[in-house]
Order: structure tokens, then sequence, then C-alpha cells
């Protein structure tokens, strides 16, 4: 997501740094920040004192204000903004959403719009289609699909031991299942949170957008519903109801923060980099 980018260009060393073997001088770098680093305490006081940093919000211009400030207070050759468009989409009045089963009884449910959703236009209600796998839903008739909201339910798979492995292979279902279902017909389209814990909290996350595929309202519900959703499926065939007030306006004027030392050898650089912005309904930091 192109957002503002905290860019630190730092110097090359000098000489009497060179008569150092590569490993002994990576070893005082390494030694230094870990005795002396602030990068912990920099990062709380961007969670704590600022918030959550979506692109467009007022977070987000505090958080350029207070990355321009801190690079200037640790003495930088140069620190300036360069000026960049954001997408700016707010997610609006909290989601809301309950199942209903053939008997009318129904079950609240945890959910969070997907980043750049469209809103649902007031209460919702359509037909659920359980589907296992993205794979699964791309092997329907349009017909079964047609007018329904799509529920994707893979699961993060906790047997790997490199967990992004198992992020990737569910992610698909958030990625591309939007432009899946809307080519299919759904009215909308609801996915079981990208990860590992069973809890009532809703995960967020950009997707994919196909050009000239009208979009649909798509949103994430939590783990321990999820579970509780195919639970009730085994029993009845179910319909959502979901209201998503979230909506698109125009970019916003954000900044890059970026600050510079001037090294010895002006054609050779170092460089960091970092996300100053976030999502909206959390802090920033695990």
């Amino acid at each position: 997501m192109k957002n503002i980018l905290l860019t630190i260009v730092l110097a090359l060393f000098s000489a009497s740094m060179f008569a150092q073997s590569d490993s002994a001088f990576i070893r005082k770098v390494y030694d230094e920040a870990l005795e002396n680093g602030e990068s912990y305490e920099n990062l709380r006081y961007l969670c704590k004192n600022i918030g959550n940093r979506i692109t467009g919000s007022a977070e987000a211009e505090m958080a350029v204000y207070w990355g321009k400030q801190l690079l200037e207070s640790y003495g930088f050759d140069k620190v300036f903004l360069q000026e960049i468009n954001v997408p700016h989409w707010e997610r609006g009045t909290k989601e809301a959403a309950w199942l209903v089963d053939e008997q009318g009884k129904f079950l609240k449910i945890n959910i969070l719009a997907l980043g750049g959703s469209v809103g649902t236009s007031g209460l919702l209600e359509k037909n659920l289609l359980i589907v296992k796998t993205l794979g699964d839903l791309k092997k329907l008739d349009k017909a079964d699909v047609l007018g329904k909201i799509v529920y994707l339910g893979e699961a993060f798979d906790a047997k790997n031991i490199r967990t992004f492995d198992s992020y990737g292979q569910c992610g698909a279902q958030r990625w591309e299942g939007p432009s899946v279902a809307a080519n299919m017909g759904a009215s909308g389209l609801v996915i079981r949170s990208l990860g590992s814990e069973i809890d009532d909290y809703p995960h967020t996350g950009s997707f994919g957008r196909e050009d000239g595929v009208q979009p649909i309202p798509c949103a994430a519900i939590s783990t321990a519903d999820s579970d509780k959703l195919e639970d009730w499926a085994k029993r009845s065939k179910l319909k959502i109801r979901m209201e998503m007030d979230c909506r698109w306006y125009d970019d916003a004027i954000s900044y890059n923060v970026i600050g510079e030392m001037t090294g010895k050898k002006s054609d050779e650089i170092i460089s960091w980099s970092g996300h100053l912005d976030r999502w909206d309904v959390g802090e920033g930091a695990h």
C-alpha cells in the first residue's frame, strides 16, 4: 500500500571504521542498538500517544509531524517532507451482523469491514453460502452464488513451522475472494479472519480489486464466530444480516518523512524504511 515511508539515509562510515573487520564493526553496531537503542520507546510513543494511523486521518497527519520532529532531534544533515497522495477510506459507524437460522433464531457475530470495502447501504439481508476454500468457490456455478453472501472459511494452518506460509495459504481468500465472488454475482463476502488464535476479534486487511468488477461489501468474521457459524450451518440453512457504513473519499495529501546524513561517497547509500501508517482498529505494533 502506498503510504507514508520513514526513510533514513545513513552516512558511510569514517576511514577508521573501515580499518576494523566487517564482523567486528557490525558487532559494535548491534551492541550500540541493543544497549542504547530507542526504537522500542519510539514505537511505544507512536502507538500510545498518537494511536492508529490510517491514511487520510488526523492521526496519520500527527504521525508525520512527530516523525519529522524525531529525525530533527537526532541531528540529521537534512530532514524534509515529500508530498504524496494517499487513499482515504473511513470505516464509519461500527459494523454489525447477525446469523439467522430457519427457525428465526439470531446469533450476533463480530465482523470488520475489509479495508477499502464498500458499505451495505443500510441493513443487508441475504442467504449465506458456506464455502470452505477459494478453490471450492471457483468450481461452483454462478447460479449457485448469484444474490447470496458468500462465506469463505479456510482456517489458518497451525502445523506450519513458518507461520507466514499459513498466512499466505489462507490469505488468498481475502486477496482474491472479493473479485471472484463479485464476478460470480454474489451480494457480499465474509471471510474467516486470518489468524491462528480462536477469539472474538476479527482482523481487517486490504484486498485486490479487479478492474471493471462492481465492488461488493466484504468483511472478516472473528475466528470464534467462524466456528459457531460452521456449527450452525450443520443444522440449518442460514441467512446473514449485516450493516457496514464504510466509504471512500477523494485521495488525501500526506508526506513521506525523510532524513539524510551525508556520507564520504555520494554514490553509495544505506537506507532504512518503515510504515508510519496502520489500520484504524489497532495500535500498529505486535
